[in-house]
C-alpha cells in the first residue's frame, strides 16, 4: 500500500527524507499553473531558480539566445523579466524556447525537493494528468505532496490543489493508498468544492487578493480551469519537461 503525505508549507520539507519518495510541488497561484501552461504552449523546458541572480547566471551559462527570463518577487515582475501571469506570458512566442523561471514560493519549493526519487509539478489545471502518471510508476514509493505556501504561511489554494491530486490518485482504488491526516483533509476540501465552486473559493484567498492588487486580473481564471491541461511537468537534471516528451518510463 502506497502512502500519501501532504506538507502544507515548503519550509517543512526535509530533503533527506525525500530520497526514496515521489514528490509533487503545488503552487496554484502561480508557479505550477504557469509551468503547466507554458509547457502546453510550446516551451521546451523550464529551469526553476531561487532568484534573479541565479536566473541571470543560468542564462549566461546557457548561451542560448532563445532563452527567456520570467519571474516575480513578492508579486512584482523582476525588471527585464517576463511576467509569470499566464495572461501576460502566453501572448509571447514560446515555442521551442527554454524558460528560466524565478518565483517567490513555487520555484523555491521545487529546489527544496530536488533530492526526491521523482519530482513533478502539479496544479488544479493538470492534477488528473499528474495523478495518472504517478499511478503508473513502477514501484511503491510514497508520494509527498508539497504545498508551496506563501512566505512560510499556509495557502488555501495549494491545499485545494493537493486535494485535487489526491482525489485523482484515489480513482484507481482507495484500497491502494494510505492517506495522512493532511491528505484526508485536502481531498475532502477539494471534493466539497469541485467542480462548481473552485473558482469562487480561489477568488477568496489571500494570494488572489494580492495578485488582483498587483494587476494579475486573470490569474485566478487561468488557475481554476480544472484538468484542462494534459501536461505533466517532470524534473530531469534540474529542468522541468513534459513527461510526454521524454523517455519517461526508462528514466524513472
Amino acid at each position: 500500500m502506497r502512502k500519501i503525505h501532504v506538507l502544507t508549507r515548503k519550509e517543512d520539507v526535509e530533503p533527506e527524507r525525500l530520497a526514496r519518495c515521489t514528490a509533487v510541488v503545488i503552487d496554484v497561484l502561480l508557479a505550477t499553473s504557469t509551468i503547466a501552461l507554458a509547457l502546453k504552449h510550446g516551451v521546451n523546458e523550464i529551469i526553476p531558480v531561487r532568484g534573479e541572480a541565479e536566473a541571470r547566471t543560468v542564462q549566461a551559462e546557457l548561451q542560448n539566445e532563445l532563452c527567456l527570463l520570467c519571474g516575480e518577487r513578492d508579486g512584482l515582475t523582476i525588471n527585464g523579466f517576463l511576467n509569470p501571469d499566464p495572461a501576460s506570458l502566453l501572448i509571447n512566442d514560446l515555442v521551442g524556447k527554454p524558460l528560466i523561471l524565478s518565483t517567490t514560493n513555487g520555484t523555491v519549493a521545487l529546489e527544496n525537493c530536488r533530492s526526491a526519487r521523482r519530482l513533478y509539478a502539479s496544479s488544479l489545471v493538470n492534477g488528473a494528468a499528474v495523478a495518472d502518471c504517478i499511478r503508473h510508476e513502477p514501484d511503491e514509493a510514497s508520494v509527498v505532496i508539497v504545498c508551496a505556501g506563501s512566505d512560510g504561511r499556509f495557502a488555501l489554494e495549494d491545499f485545494l490543489g493537493a486535494g485535487c491530486l489526491v482525489s485523482h490518485l484515489l480513482e484507481a482504488g482507495g484500497d491502494a493508498w494510505h492517506l495522512s491526516d493532511a491528505a484526508i483533509a485536502a481531498v475532502k476540501l477539494y471534493e466539497s468544492q469541485a467542480p462548481r465552486h473552485i473558482a469562487d473559493l480561489l477568488q477568496q484567498t489571500e494570494t488572489a487578493h494580492l495578485l488582483r492588487s498587483l494587476g494579475y486580473t486573470e490569474a485566478v481564471m487561468h488557475a481554476a480551469q480544472v484538468n484542462s491541461v494534459q501536461v505533466v511537468p517532470f524534473w530531469l537534471n534540474g529542468r522541468l519537461t513534459d513527461v510526454n516528451r521524454t523517455e519517461h518510463h526508462t528514466k524513472i
